[in-house]
C-alpha cells in the first residue's frame, strides 16, 4: 500500500515583540508584510532579535556579510517623489525608519490596518526594521518604480547600512496607510534592470541555463514582447501541470469531460511532497474543476501545487492524451515521453533503487516505457522520505523530468487563456489565476497578476498571467536550470520582478 505523507498544516494570524505579521488573505482591508535578509538567507544575524515576518521570498544560498562597514555606499539619488497622497505617506515612512517619531502612527495609518495587528506591534516592527536593516541611520529613497496616487512601491537605502529595502505602500479615500510591506532587497545596484538588455546581461551573469520570454497575449495569438535565449529546452519541473491542465481542457472541449465531473479520491494515485488531496479518504468525490484549482495553484512540494491532484488529473486525462497536448505546445515532446506522473517521477528519483535513475536516464523512449509497467521497476520502487528531505543538490536535472522551452510555456499560456475565454470555460479562467500575486507585482498598474512555479535543487520555473489597467495582457516565463550546484533564487526572482516593472510600462501593441 502506497504511504502519503501527513503534514499538519497551522494557519493563523501571530502577533509577538518585534514582528508583524498579518493574514495572507487577499480580500484583506489592511496589510503588514516584512521580510529581512536573514529570513532570505535562511539564517539567523548575530546580536539581531530572531524576527519571522511574513512574505514570499525565495531562499537565497549566498549568505551576505553581517559587518555594515562592508558594504558599499552608493551615490546619492535625485529621486523626486510624487506628491500624491501614496508619495507623501513614503517620504513620513522613510522620515520614520531614519529616526522620526513612532507616537503617533495612527496619524498616518487607517483605522482598517489596526483591525490586522496594534500600534505597538507596529512601532515595534518598523523600530526593528530601523535598527536591523539601516542601522538606525539615515534612509532615503533611491528609486520610484512605481506609483499611482493611492500605491506607491519604492527602493529605500540606508545610509549607514548601505542596505536597500523595497516598500510598498496603498491609501485609503482619506490618504492614509491602509497596506504596508517592506522587503530587503540583496545585490541592488542603482538603476539596475531598468532595461531588458540589463536584464539579459544578469541572466547571463546568472547561467548559461537561464532563459526568459515575456509576450503579450491578444485576440490574435501571443506577441513576444522580449525573449532571452527563450528557444533553448529546460527542465520546468512544477511547470508540467501545465501540460496536464491543457489535455484537461481538451477532453472537455471536446464534450468527453465537464468540470463539475465528481471524480472520486484514489488511494492508488496519492502522491507525495504534500497537498490536500492525499489527506483525503479514499471515494471522497471533488468536481474536476476543484482538482483543476489546486494542480494550478501555490503550495505542495516547492510550489509544484497538490500533486495528488496532479496525478488524479493525469490518469483521468491519459498519458497518450497528454502526449498529443505535448506535440502541440513542447518542441522537445520525445524528451518528456513517457510523460511521468508525479509519484512516478518520485519513485525514480527518490527510490531505494540508487541504480534505477541511471538505467531510466539511459534508456529510449520504449525503455523507459517498459520500466514504467505495471509491477515494473519504477512501480516497485519506494522514495525514500528521508532522500526527500535531505534533497539539497542537483539531481538528473537534465535527464529525468520535464522539459520545454520559455516559448513553449508561452505558447501554452496563450492557448489557455483564450480557451478560458469560450462560453463554458470560465471554471478554467479561475483556475488560470494560480496563486494570487498582485501584492508582488502592486497593483498600481496591475488588475490581477496570477503566478505559477516550481522548483528543485537546480531547477527553478515561473510563469506568469497579468492583466494590466488598461485591459491588456502579459505573460512571463522564466526558466533557471544548473545540473551542478543550486540556483541563485533570490537573484532570479528579483529579475523577474524587474521583468514585470517593464512590463507595466510596455508601449501600444506593435
Amino acid at each position: 500500500m502506497r504511504k502519503a505523507i501527513v503534514r499538519v498544516v497551522c494557519a493563523g494570524v501571530a502577533l509577538c515583540l518585534g514582528a508583524c505579521v498579518a493574514t495572507s488573505d487577499p480580500d484583506a482591508t489592511s496589510r503588514l508584510s516584512l521580510e529581512t535578509r536573514a529570513q532570505q538567507t535562511g539564517r539567523a544575524e548575530p546580536a539581531r532579535p530572531s524576527t519571522r515576518l511574513f512574505g514570499r521570498r525565495s531562499v537565497a544560498e549566498t549568505p551576505v556579510p553581517d559587518r555594515f562597514a562592508e558594504r558599499q555606499p552608493a551615490a546619492a539619488p535625485s529621486v523626486v517623489v510624487p506628491q500624491t497622497a501614496s508619495g507623501k505617506q513614503l517620504e513620513y515612512l522613510c522620515a520614520v525608519l531614519s529616526g522620526g517619531t513612532t507616537r503617533r502612527l495612527d496619524s498616518a495609518f487607517a483605522e482598517s490596518f489596526f483591525r490586522r495587528t496594534s500600534e505597538s506591534n507596529l512601532r515595534a516592527a518598523l523600530e526593528q526594521w530601523r535598527r536591523d536593516e539601516f542601522a538606525d541611520g539615515p534612509a532615503e529613497v533611491q528609486a520610484v518604480e512605481d506609483s499611482t496616487l493611492s500605491t506607491i512601491t519604492a527602493v529605500l537605502h540606508g545610509k549607514t547600512s548601505g542596505r536597500y529595502s523595497r516598500l510598498r505602500l496603498s491609501t485609503d479615500r482619506f490618504g492614509k496607510i491602509s497596506s504596508l510591506s517592506l522587503t530587503a532587497v540583496q545585490n541592488y545596484r542603482p538603476g539596475d534592470l531598468a532595461e531588458w538588455s540589463l536584464i539579459d546581461q544578469r541572466l547571463s551573469e546568472l547561467g548559461p541555463g537561464t532563459s526568459l520570454a515575456a509576450s503579450e497575449v491578444g485576440d490574435d495569438g501571443p506577441r513576444p514582447v522580449h525573449v532571452f535565449r527563450a528557444d533553448a529546452p529546460r527542465a520546468i519541473g512544477g511547470l508540467s501541470s501545465l501540460y496536464i491542465a491543457g489535455a484537461i481542457t481538451e477532453l472537455v472541449k471536446a464534450g468527453s469531460l465537464r468540470w463539475d465531473e465528481a471524480l472520486p479520491i484514489d488511494d492508488q494515485l496519492k502522491s507525495l511532497m504534500g497537498g490536500r488531496m492525499q489527506l483525503e479518504p479514499e471515494e471522497t468525490e471533488f468536481p474536476l474543476v476543484q482538482y483543476m484549482t489546486l494542480l494550478l495553484g501555490g503550495g505542495g512540494w516547492n510550489g509544484w501545487g497538490d500533486t495528488t491532484a496532479f496525478d488524479h488529473l493525469f490518469a483521468r486525462a491519459g498519458r497518450n492524451t497528454i502526449h498529443a497536448y505535448l506535440e502541440r505546445f513542447n518542441s522537445v515532446p520525445e524528451r518528456n515521453r513517457p510523460f511521468l506522473a508525479s509519484m512516478e517521477y518520485f519513485r525514480i528519483k527518490l527510490g531505494h533503487d540508487r541504480s534505477l535513475p541511471a538505467r531510466y536516464a539511459a534508456a529510449d523512449e520504449q525503455g523507459r516505457a517498459s520500466l514504467l509497467q505495471l509491477e515494473g521497476l519504477v512501480d516497485r520502487s519506494l522514495p525514500s522520505l528521508s532522500a526527500a528531505a535531505n534533497w539539497r543538490l542537483p539531481f538528473e536535472v537534465e535527464r529525468i523530468g520535464y522539459f520545454a522551452t520559455a516559448d513553449d510555456v508561452s505558447r501554452m499560456l496563450a492557448d489557455l487563456l483564450a480557451t478560458s475565454q469560450q462560453p463554458g470555460m470560465s471554471p478554467l479562467a479561475r483556475a488560470l489565476r494560480m496563486t494570487d500575486a498582485l501584492d508582488d507585482v502592486g497593483s498600481g498598474r496591475w488588475t490581477s497578476a496570477g503566478i505559477k512555479a516550481g522548483s528543485e535543487p537546480g531547477i527553478l520555473s515561473m510563469a506568469w498571467v497579468l492583466e494590466r489597467h488598461d485591459g491588456r495582457v502579459f505573460t512571463l516565463v522564466l526558466l533557471a536550470n544548473d545540473p551542478s550546484r543550486p540556483l541563485r533564487h533570490t537573484e532570479l526572482t528579483e529579475v523577474a520582478a524587474a521583468a514585470v516593472r517593464l512590463l507595466s510600462h510596455d508601449g501600444p501593441r506593435r
